[in-house]
């Protein structure tokens, strides 16, 4: 069984019927959350922008997937969901699912408190989620 197929079977993947509006209000929250990355940014909050930078590019992909027809419950299903949906049939490529999980793990240290995002760290996460 591959990952597409388990994430259906544990839940992780839910089949929807996605509305032109469920998927227009995931890009609302996307363009949102852009928006306060780039206030962020302005104001010299680097960590503030680098982790509002990935909620704009995880709710842009939640968008994209549900445009495909799934819902996500964790990253790991909506990671599974846009290979099968959007890498495998060549219309993304693969390395946009990678960026996605380094943007969390880097997003998640420094939300952690483990770590703050440096100036470089915030304009590319902010250039990448544009």
């Amino acid at each position: 069984m591959n990952r597409f197929e388990d994430c259906l079977k544990k839940g992780r993947l839910k089949r929807v019927e996605a509305s032109a509006e469920t998927v227009a209000g995931e890009l609302r929250t996307a363009l949102q959350e852009l928006e306060r990355s780039r206030v962020r940014y302005a104001n010299g909050a680097w960590s503030e922008s680098l982790m509002q930078g990935y909620f704009a590019a995880y709710r842009a992909a939640r968008a994209a997937l549900l445009a495909s027809g799934y819902r996500d419950t964790n990253l790991f299903g909506l990671c599974a969901g846009l290979e099968h949906t959007l890498v495998e049939p060549g219309r993304l490529p693969g390395d946009e699912i990678r960026r996605l999980c380094d943007a969390k793990d880097r997003k998640d240290i420094v939300y952690e408190g483990d770590a703050r995002a440096s100036a470089a760290e915030a304009d590319e996460m902010l250039r990448w989620s544009s």
